[in-house]
């Protein structure tokens, strides 16, 4: 099957899917009252009284796709309290502590239900009201993809742009489960906890050398895998050090390093960054501590068993992780500075490997339309290299944002990555990128995001089965949250 069959299937596939979950729902809705009557509830219709039994999770009351409304389709002009500075020492003074209005904004906010919530609420009440006692949710979501390599290489891989790596074959990327209660900041001690499981073809990536799950798939990094990639228990200490106080998290959790995370929510486009893949790490297994110094002013210092080591590791030492960020008083500018640096290698604890990143975040516009991301990292490694030698890599990013509508987000992407010695990519050399794509939801919780990615490269050809120095690749994801 040649590639234009490939993509017309994958089209005409989702299409038939989304089709059929909105009759689905169109099934499913009451019908319209006769002049005079009242509306029926859901509940009344005679496919309503058939679900539960027959499907529980499927109840006729849980909106599976959560449709827009009106009013959240606007794009409001965005008011800024307490702009005005009285000098040098007031400017400074509202970069550290925020108005009352300001630091009121947005706390104990809580969303609607997650379809998944609604579905146990309808369904298994028990449970449901067992998890409201104890403030816990329970969500997730499924993301799956395909990538179409136009030189259908024989190796089927798409170099460096992970991890939809393969060419021209669909991938189940994350079926994705969070059991969490979000921790409070109140003038008391307050408890979370978050457990994640990831089934699908990222997970093998996450597991691997972890001591997990690293087995479960034979060491493949194209088979379906599983993963806790988090669990861990965190406590909120107020009046420590600072009134706000600090929290301490235990278990294992992401890195705080860069812009992109591992949930497909928590990123921009289906595929990723060099170095998101080749720079920095994806979790951490250990102690973090978070001195709220500021209202705006976070510190976290915390001790870890280095990069991707659950229970296993490789060695008996272990790392130092922290960062610094700055989060203004109205959440549109951010800055954080990362750090992590400690042994790496095999049965060596001499050695230490440094990676620092450092990132910007601003919102701009009128109606908060536009967002730029910069990010940066420098990382070594001493005697990396068979003759003893330290290596170096390092990239930088540019990421742009438009907000059409919340409906529809245009995105750009810009991308240098080095290997100074080929210790990262097994390649040394300058390696450069640029993404563009789009992210529409004509659900809230249902993003279709297609994309077109250019790789090039200076001196080497990694790419089309190491023949060439460049790489065009378009890609489509879908990712259903509930």
């Amino acid at each position: 099957m040649n590639v234009r069959k490939l993509v017309a299937t994958a089209i005409v596939g989702m299409a038939a899917g989304l089709g059929a979950v909105h009759a689905q729902q169109q099934e499913k809705a009451p019908p319209p009252a006769e002049k005079g009557q009242p509306a029926p509830k859901a509940h009344d219709s005679p496919a309503t009284t058939l679900c539960c039994p027959r499907h529980p999770l499927l109840d006729c009351d849980t909106q599976w796709l959560v449709p827009w409304k009106c009013e959240e389709l606007e794009l409001k002009p965005v008011q800024r309290p307490c702009s005005h500075y009285c000098g040098l020492s007031d400017f400074v003074h509202k970069q550290l502590w925020c108005c009352q209005e300001e630091s009121k904004e947005g706390a104990d906010e809580k969303g609607p239900a997650t379809p998944l919530m609604q579905a146990l609420h309808s369904c298994a009440p028990g449970l449901a009201g067992l998890l409201d006692c104890h403030k816990t949710t329970v969500y997730g979501w499924v993301q799956q993809g395909i990538t179409f390599n136009f030189d259908s290489p024989n190796d089927r891989l798409n170099f460096g742009t992970n991890f939809n790596n393969r060419s021209n074959e669909y991938r189940l990327n994350q079926i994705y489960l969070a059991i969490e209660r979000a921790l409070e900041h109140k003038d008391e001690v307050t408890i979370g906890y978050r457990l994640d499981f990831l089934a699908g073809h990222d997970a093998p990536f996450l597991a691997a050398g972890t001591g997990l799950f690293d087995d479960f798939t034979g060491g493949s990094f194209n088979s379906i895998g599983i993963d806790l990639p988090q669990f861990y228990l965190d406590v909120h200490v107020p009046g420590v050090i600072t009134q706000r106080g600090v929290d301490v998290r235990v278990g294992r959790f992401y890195t705080l390093h860069g812009n992109e995370l591992i949930p497909a929510l928590s990123t921009r486009f289906y595929s990723h960054s060099y170095g998101y893949f080749y720079s920095w790490p994806f979790t951490h297994t250990g102690v973090l501590v978070t001195l709220h110094l500021t209202d705006t002013i976070d510190v976290m210092n915390g001790i870890v068993r280095g990069w991707e080591h659950a229970f296993d590791d490789n060695n008996s030492a272990v790392a130092w992780h922290g960062m610094i960020i700055w989060t203004s008083c109205d959440k549109k500018r951010s800055f954080w500075f990362t750090w992590i640096t400690g042994p790496e290698q095999d049965d060596n604890t001499g050695n230490f490997r440094t990676l620092i990143t450092y990132d910007y975040s601003v919102v701009l516009g009128s109606c908060d339309q536009w967002q730029y991301v910069l990010h940066g990292a420098n990382a070594w490694e001493a005697n990396a290299l068979p003759r003893g030698q330290d290596a170096e890599w390092y990239d930088y990013a540019v990421n742009l944002f438009y907000t059409v509508d919340p409906r529809l987000i245009l995105g750009l992407r810009a991308e240098v990555f080095r290997d100074d010695d080929g210790v990262r990519t097994g390649f040394a050399d300058n390696f450069f990128e640029i993404t563009t794509g789009v992210t529409w939801k004509p659900y809230k919780n249902l993003w279709i995001r297609p994309e077109i990615r250019f790789d090039w490269s200076d001196q080497t050809r990694p790419f089309n089965d190491q023949q060439d120095k460049f790489q065009a690749t378009v890609a489509v994801d879908a990712i259903w949250s509930f």
